[in-house]
């Protein structure tokens, strides 16, 4: 079974990039902002979601939010893309849904290999709770 990703990114470029990088390893859907984001967490079930953490509107914080309170079937696991390292230290996010950060100044390569290790991880809880 190929893991699902869903990115929730209002850059356009950044998308484009992450799609080239991360399409033929996994099965993706890409949003652009908060409703289609939930509409596709409930209605497709990621493995995990890899999330800008300055996302316009109700912003990331605001879509964590509301992912903890309509989410039955859990909330689940998040990726933050940051814009630079001064931004991480805002990250303050329940530990059940948080799995890191990676920078957009990272690259493809580094997002691949953190979606990877994420995926790791889910993969791994979902094993132990089994």
């Amino acid at each position: 079974m190929t893991a699902r990703v869903l990115i929730v990114d209002d850059d356009a470029f950044f998308v484009r990039r992450a799609r080239a990088a991360l399409e033929g390893s996994f099965e993706l859907q890409i949003v652009s902002n908060r409703d289609a984001a939930l509409a596709a967490i409930e209605t497709w079930a990621p493995d995990i979601v890899v999330l800008d953490a300055t996302l316009g509107g109700s912003g990331a914080f605001g879509l964590l939010d509301e992912m903890r309170t309509s989410c039955l079937d859990g909330v689940p696991r998040v990726l933050f893309v940051a814009k630079g390292p001064g931004s991480i230290h805002r990250l303050q996010v329940d530990g059940s849904s948080f799995l890191g950060v990676i920078l957009r100044e990272s690259g493809m390569d580094g997002l691949l290999a953190a979606v990877r290790c994420a995926l790791g991880t889910v993969m791994s809880r979902r094993l132990l709770t089994a």
